[in-house]
């Protein structure tokens, strides 16, 4: 009788144990599905072209952590004269970041509308924008626009920051620096001022805009490139005749920086060349 009991509790045991085996394969199906849908949406507006512009070369990469990142940028065209950019690095990581940028760019493609050509007006209302939404998370962004005065001289940049990583300019000779503000993160505090910051572009002048997956990249010795000395030496030493081979030149110096160690963010990086 004790035998039969035991092997009677043993085939209950063995049922429940299925049943919950069968439950999470299908919930990891489920979060399959939802993480397939997620990527499909995102890949609908994650941009795969460069604008084309009379006055500037435009170039970029785009390498996500994971098949849905937090990273999201675009660029907005306004005339012959005018380009605008926008690029924002929400926290997190998976589904629900890439849901955030979906939301996030519905909004900057409506304010583009509206008031394009003021940055600081244009962070200071995403940034209200937000706090309705987002309350675990938080966000980084730069809105600025491109312009050449009367169709010739130099290019005129007029740009704000919300809490984003400073853009690094390269002077036609070599010469490296930060320009702008970090100013406020976006979405946590809701009566902010943003700085208005204006740069001047020559001819071979180029500018790099990133996200913190690049200054946070960290090697195998648990030594981080950092967002001062040493991320300007990996630029410097990312130089290339083309725009285009200088973004893959910063890629390449982050992996050989990296040392084998696994990637800790997304990585957005745009390069902007006036001409």
């Amino acid at each position: 009788l004790e035998r039969r009991r035991a092997i009677e509790e043993k085939d209950a045991l063995l049922a429940i144990l299925e049943e919950k085996e069968l439950n999470l394969r299908n919930r990891n199906e489920r979060m399959e599905l939802d993480l397939m849908i997620a990527q499909s949406a995102q890949k609908s507006f994650v941009r795969r072209d460069t604008p084309a512009c009379d006055f500037l070369r435009v170039d970029f990469r785009y390498v996500p952590l994971e098949r849905v990142g937090g990273d999201y940028f675009s660029f907005f065209k306004s005339g012959e004269d005018r380009l605008a950019f926008f690029i924002c690095d929400v926290s997190g990581h998976g589904v629900a970041a890439a849901l955030f940028t979906a939301m996030i760019r519905s909004m900057s493609d409506r304010l583009f509308t509206e008031m394009g050509d003021n940055p600081t007006e244009f962070l200071e209302t995403l940034n209200r924008e937000l706090l309705d939404y987002i309350s675990s998370n938080f966000v980084t962004a730069i809105y600025g626009i491109f312009k050449r005065p009367g169709g010739t001289g130099n290019v005129r940049l007029r740009f704000a920051s919300g809490g984003h990583v400073h853009p690094v300019i390269m002077r036609k000779g070599g010469e490296l620096s930060f320009t702008g503000g970090s100013g406020m993160i976006m979405g946590v505090k809701e009566e902010v001022s943003y700085q208005l910051i204006e740069e001047h572009l020559g001819p071979g002048d180029r500018i790099y805009l990133y996200t913190d997956g690049i200054p946070e990249t960290v090697n195998n010795r648990k030594e981080m490139i950092g967002f001062e000395k040493g991320l300007l030496e990996l630029f410097r030493a990312s130089i290339r005749e083309s725009l285009g081979e200088s973004l893959d030149g910063v890629l390449e110096e982050m992996e050989r920086f990296r040392s084998g160690a696994d990637s800790g963010d997304d990585i957005t990086l745009i390069g902007f060349e006036a001409i």
